[in-house]
């Protein structure tokens, strides 16, 4: 006992000369853009993409955060680091268990008056003290991977938003050319019928009627080169919206859009308006707890183990035991 007592007491002492917290510097981030004004009343739009005007990307931006395979995973993730959050917890709380036995025995085609029964009953339970902060850091940085998983759900969302949008104005853009390459085309084809008309009546050449020729293959060539990108957009709205039917895009014209207005803002907020940048302090914060976890891990352990068991209900005993690792 008395030997118990000097490791304990040594052990207090060793832990309050090793400091286990790590040390984080301070950054100086400026107060305003340096060639801009500052806004001291600058408003976060979380709808951006409704500044268009167009009630079509609304709602594909609105099916995208519904259907997204990529904002289901990271809706996955959080799950995932929510059970670890739970699961490393509850490390701080008694570890309880049960125990149930029946036995019989008898001797085999020996007398039946020889059989026994017996039945048995245990519970046990442990407990580990946590003397130097381990299990607490390591649910402080469960907890941050768990908000680290939240703001990657957040900067996925932002992402595909963003990408759906650049993807439709890709889409509405490119209706819009092959729009003009089939009137390109129309009145190549309808030139090209003039200059053979002329050729046959003498007025024109044949290297007029070849040149006209390029040029009506070459308008084919870009006609189809544009409607195979808008196919390609489509495609890639599909992936983003995670659907597998061809969507078509209603709107053709750029002039029926609003520009939306950006404003400069303050750096500091800037920094607190993303969510990488969040989801980066998070993953530093769950470091920081890891190496706290790790130099814990160093210093000795105390686990307090006390267990009960009953056979037949005539004999128990109670256990106790104590262990200094």
């Amino acid at each position: 006992m008395r030997i118990f007592t000097l490791i304990v007491t040594l052990s207090l002492g060793l832990a309050g000369c090793v400091s286990v917290t790590p040390e984080r510097a301070k950054l100086e981030l400026p107060a305003q853009w340096r060639f801009a004004p500052a806004q001291k009343n600058a408003v976060i739009d979380h709808t951006w993409w409704r500044n268009f005007g167009s009630e079509e990307l609304a709602n594909l931006v609105w099916a995208a955060q519904m259907q997204s395979l990529d904002i289901a995973a990271a809706e996955a993730r959080i799950r995932q680091s929510e059970a670890t959050a739970r699961m490393v917890g509850a490390e701080l709380w008694p570890n309880l268990g049960a125990q149930l036995d029946t036995r019989r025995s008898a001797r085999l085609g020996g007398n039946v008056e020889l059989a026994d029964n017996t039945f048995g009953a245990g519970l046990a339970a442990s407990y580990e003290l946590d003397l130097w902060g381990r299990l607490r850091a390591n649910r402080d940085g469960a907890l941050a991977s768990l908000q680290a998983s939240a703001f990657d759900r957040d900067a996925v969302q932002l992402t595909v938003s963003a990408a759906v949008a650049s993807t439709w104005l890709q889409s509405v853009a490119l209706q819009e050319r092959s729009a003009i390459g089939q009137r390109n085309l129309a009145s190549a084809e309808r030139l090209l019928t003039l200059v053979e008309t002329r050729a046959r009546t003498g007025a024109a050449t044949s290297l007029e009627v070849a040149r006209q020729q390029g040029l009506v293959a070459t308008q084919r060539r870009a006609l189809a080169s544009v409607r195979q990108q808008a196919e390609d957009a489509r495609t890639a709205l599909q992936v983003l919206l995670g659907q597998t039917q061809v969507l078509e895009t209603t709107s053709n014209r750029f002039a029926t859009l609003s520009l939306p207005a950006i404003g400069a803002g303050l750096p500091s907020e800037l920094l607190t308006r993303r969510p990488d940048i969040a989801r980066a302090e998070a993953q530093l914060e769950s470091a920081d707890a890891n190496v706290l976890s790790a130099r814990a891990a160093l210093l000795p352990s105390l686990n307090l183990d006390v267990g009960v068991v009953s056979e037949n209900g005539k004999n128990s005993t109670l256990r106790r035991a104590t262990a200094f690792t």
